[in-house]
């Protein structure tokens, strides 16, 4: 069977990857829960503006925050006073927090024109995310650094990294990384790659990629990638968005979590 420049197999008559035709990314999914993260809304949205997509909004109801204030000895703690964490009041604080999460959708979809929609479901936010971006091209999850009631971290103003293992949702990644970059920035291209040949051959499939597109880029070749790794490696570039593609083995819950405490993270599939 023919292999492709990375040194995996591919399907007899597939063409190599630079060469693959394009694939437009109809729809993006937003999926945010009580950690409001602007940093996520507003590239969620430039993503839909710049590729004239659909903007689909998803607020999670955090079901283990939720089994944890019914009970009677947690309390929250803010500025100067401490009081038990009332189920009820929750629940109101989350609907308050799911209803202007709509309205700064439907008001930007509106001002552009672009195709929307909004719902609220209960669970964990990775998997509901995971669960409805099934129907996504791009899925978008905001950074999650503190816990409710907690204020976060401003996020820093680094630059993108696209995590690229030359699979066809790794492309979708680095076009969806171009979409949001500034006239001119640069891309930090994270290439997975065990031995140099393959390093190359990935690096060189990444620039045909750009050049297309019209962007520069530097890279890092990164043997045995791993979450801890790539966490580090947010931290060290003061990365302000990740994006990955599905089939890069870093989209499980387990391995998403410590990232998410970094940075915002764009998901292509």
């Amino acid at each position: 069977m023919p292999e492709d420049p990375t040194g995996r197999e591919r399907a007899p008559g597939a063409q190599p990857q630079a060469e693959r035709r394009h694939v437009k990314l109809r729809r993006i999914l937003l999926a945010l829960d009580s950690n409001e993260d602007e940093a996520a809304l507003s590239a969620a949205a430039a993503l839909a503006e710049a590729l004239r997509a659909s903007l689909n909004g998803l607020f999670v109801e955090d079901s283990e925050l939720l089994r944890l204030a019914g009970l009677p000895f947690i309390q929250e703690v803010t500025t100067a006073v401490v009081r038990r964490l009332e189920q009820s009041q929750l629940e109101r604080d989350l609907r308050v927090q799911a209803e202007r999460l709509r309205r700064s959708i439907e008001r930007f979809a509106r001002e552009r024109r672009l195709v929307w929609s909004f719902s609220v479901v209960r669970g964990a936010l990775l998997t509901a995310a995971m669960s409805a971006a099934r129907e996504a091209d791009l899925y978008v999850l905001g950074r999650h650094p503190l816990p409710y009631g907690a204020a976060g971290a401003p996020r820093p103003d680094g630059p993108l990294m696209v995590i690229y293992d030359g699979s066809v949702s790794a492309a979708h990644a680095l076009e969806a990384a171009v979409a949001l970059s500034r006239t001119g920035e640069g891309l930090l291209v994270v290439l997975p790659a065990d031995a140099e040949p393959t390093a190359a051959a990935l690096q060189q499939d990444a620039e045909s990629r750009l050049l297309a597109l019209g962007r520069p880029a530097h890279y890092l070749a990164t043997p045995h990638l791993t979450p801890e790794l790539l966490k580090q490696a947010l931290r060290t570039y003061r990365v302000r968005l990740l994006f990955v593609g599905e089939s890069c083995g870093l989209c499980e819950p387990t391995a998403l979590r410590p990232l998410l405490r970094e940075a915002p993270l764009v998901i292509a599939r």
